[in-house]
């Protein structure tokens, strides 16, 4: 297993690098295999639905001094939904299996993950002058069992800023806010940590009647005081084919409890409710 090391990039450095970079862009779309959000919504009456997996190695999971040999995430399943201009409901769920977790009972094992439930808000659209801006908050329901390693079984909160703008072909966007995680040891009391992402999505390459576009995404924590903070990378592709995604990515890890490397792929449809739900003419 690796251990976690001291040095950590400085928060100030990167957050203002974060926020002088992004200083206009409308149509929402998942970003993953990315974790970072756009602050634009799922169009109204838009269901968005992920079905993916994705699989690390020696990552600090389920943290709190916890680290896994492995965690395959298999499914991942993902829904989000445009309730109006100015809001975005999503939920999550997914299936996991984890080797040889530091503490736990079992070397390996199976079972559930953990459910979220999120809203995104939308504050203002994209001008020529600013970007566009939105809020989401996260809860992560403790449904996932901490004796196997399968997560923390604690309630989680996650509060973050989005900011997205878009700069001809390329898209940029920029998370920053705190997370509030459970902590399920002896000890006690919560972990409040300052959570980043940075991400960069290129022109989208025509390949027959898809279109190719490379993803790039920088990720971390910061200010654990139960050795959660990490720095992380991630690469991807993603094919776009009309109301469909179908996206890979390769993740690696820089320091602390981030993964020593990481895969992941899946596909993102987009539904239209009232085309779906339509009764068809007699």
């Amino acid at each position: 297993m690796k251990t976690f090391p001291e040095g950590r990039l400085s928060v100030g450095v990167l957050a203002s690098v974060l926020f002088l970079c992004l200083s206009s862009f409308s149509r929402a779309d998942s970003l993953a295999p990315l974790s970072t959000q756009e602050a634009r919504l799922v169009g109204t009456g838009e269901l968005e639905v992920l079905l993916g997996f994705a699989y690390a190695r020696d990552v600090g999971f389920p943290g709190f001094s916890r680290s896994a040999e492995s965690l395959l995430s298999a499914p991942r399943l993902g829904f989000s939904v445009g309730l109006g201009k100015r809001v975005e409901i999503q939920a999550g769920y997914e299936l996991r299996r984890v080797e040889d977790v530091t503490g736990a009972n079992d070397e390996t094992s199976y079972g559930s993950g953990d459910a979220t439930l999120a809203t995104k808000v939308l504050v203002w659209n994209e001008s020529s002058v600013r970007p566009a801006f939105g809020l989401r908050a996260e809860t992560k329901l403790p449904n996932a069992d901490d004796r196997k390693g399968l997560g923390t079984d604690e309630t989680d909160f996650l509060f973050d800023a989005l900011l997205s703008r878009d700069f001809g072909p390329v898209r940029l966007h920029g998370n920053a806010g705190l997370h509030i995680l459970g902590n399920p040891r002896p000890e006690g009391g919560q972990d409040d940590l300052f959570a980043y992402s940075l991400a960069l999505l290129g022109p989208s390459l025509p390949v027959r009647r898809a279109g190719l576009r490379p993803a790039l995404e920088l990720r971390g924590l910061e200010g654990s005081r139960f050795g959660n903070d990490l720095l992380g990378g991630t690469l991807a592709l993603r094919f776009e084919i009309g109301r469909t995604v179908v996206f890979t990515g390769v993740g690696v890890g820089f320091s602390g409890a981030a993964e020593d490397w990481s895969v992941s792929a899946g596909v993102v449809r987009k539904i239209d409710l009232a085309e779906l739900f339509a009764k068809e003419p007699r």
